[in-house]
């Protein structure tokens, strides 16, 4: 408790809710694109602290603020946040805007722009953007609407199209998106069939958990219901955070909670049996190892996390698609070399390792979560 409160007081510390200011908007952006590497940079940020191995964080994959708070956009590509802004405003979300400089840019972040499309910096800069005389770009003269860019880099071979709008309408505008307002279940792609829905609810917040690893993990109250958007709260109060800030009245809720196949009590089962098992599993005990994020040779459409304790060790596999997949894991790579068989903590089942490899099968969003031995998971806290 003394470091976190340290953390909390020291302006060179690491963040002790760390997690909290990037899952929020990092997860969303994982499912949107199908790419687990987007997990990485959490770790690389963490890795940028010198960080006493005796210090827990509070880890949280929502909370009652907009998502994007503390700059977690930062770690996104300009593609990544287009996408995930855009999907906040088709899904009924709200986005808040900060004022920039009008027809300016910081030359760090126009650099950036460009290698992550792949255009050459100085061609670039030099065909829109008065020479530089500090560490910001002013637009040429000329250049007056966002068409103007658009054209001048169609003219010149350099990138169009919406990433490049997006960008660059930014600028032209003098506004940023800095906050996105919108439920987690309803920050993610939309899907028509309830039982994916909810599949992938759950992909979620396992992949969400297995991320928080040792630290402490927390759940947003209204992501216990996977709760959708509430636009009626945004009405009546004007507050667009609201949105997420439900205010559940339980003489309505109970009824749903007491019918076993409604689409909230099957919620509410698995978001507690995965709580049981993360809060069970002494793989993710509070003196183990800060999480990792595992490499494929193939890229696939998947998460692999692992969480160690001395010599408990647990493995979960998140599918990101929507589509059945199968995965050969190395199992030295994975933390189990001499095993010759691990256990599925979801479905039970035991999966043998056969030459070194862990061939794994997922389902539409599917997860697994493998470990040497069944978790014991006391009874008590099951539904």
């Amino acid at each position: 408790l003394t470091t976190v409160l340290e953390q909390m007081t020291s302006g060179e510390s690491a963040p002790p809710m760390m997690h909290d200011f990037f899952l929020a908007s990092l997860l969303p952006a994982v499912f949107h694109s199908q790419n687990p590497e987007i997990i990485g940079r959490i770790f690389s940020k963490i890795d940028e602290y010198d960080l006493p191995h005796d210090s827990i964080r509070f880890s949280l994959s929502e909370s009652h603020d907009g998502k994007s708070v503390r700059g977690s956009l930062d770690l996104l590509t300009f593609e990544e946040r287009m996408v995930l802004t855009e999907a906040v405003t088709a899904n009924r979300g709200w986005v808040k805007y900060k004022s920039i400089p009008v027809r300016e840019c910081p030359k760090a972040e126009f650099i950036r722009f460009c290698v992550e499309n792949g255009i050459d910096t100085e061609t670039a800069a030099g065909l829109l953007f008065k020479p530089a005389e500090n560490e910001r770009l002013v637009l040429l003269d000329e250049i007056k609407t966002i068409d103007d860019i658009l054209s001048t880099s169609a003219d010149n071979n350099l990138i169009t199209g919406e990433v490049a709008e997006f960008f660059f309408r930014r600028i032209i505008e003098g506004r940023d998106p800095y906050e996105l307002c919108i439920s987690t279940r309803d920050s993610l792609p939309s899907l028509s069939d309830d039982d994916l829905e909810l599949e992938r609810f759950l992909a979620f917040e396992t992949l969400a958990f297995a991320i928080m690893g040792r630290n402490v993990k927390t759940i947003y109250f209204n992501d216990l219901l996977a709760l959708p958007n509430d636009h009626r709260r945004v009405a009546a109060t004007g507050e667009l955070r609201n949105i997420k800030r439900t205010k559940v009245n339980l003489d309505e809720l109970q009824p749903k909670l007491e019918y076993k196949n409604s689409f909230e009590s099957r919620v509410v089962k698995g978001i507690n049996n995965l709580i049981a098992l993360v809060d069970s599993d002494p793989a993710l005990h509070f003196r183990g190892e800060e999480a990792k994020l595992l490499s494929m040779e193939k890229p696939k459409p998947a998460a692999l996390i692992y969480n160690s304790c001395n010599d408990e060790k647990s493995l979960c596999a998140v599918n990101l698609s929507g589509e059945t997949i199968t995965l050969a894991v190395n199992a030295v790579d994975a933390g189990f070399a001499g095993a010759s068989s691990l256990v599925d903590n979801f479905s039970g089942r035991t999966l043998s390792i056969i030459d070194g490899k862990i061939d794994l099968m997922l389902e539409a969003y599917g997860r697994i979560w493998l470990s040497l031995k069944a978790v014991d998971i006391p009874q008590e806290l099951l539904v």
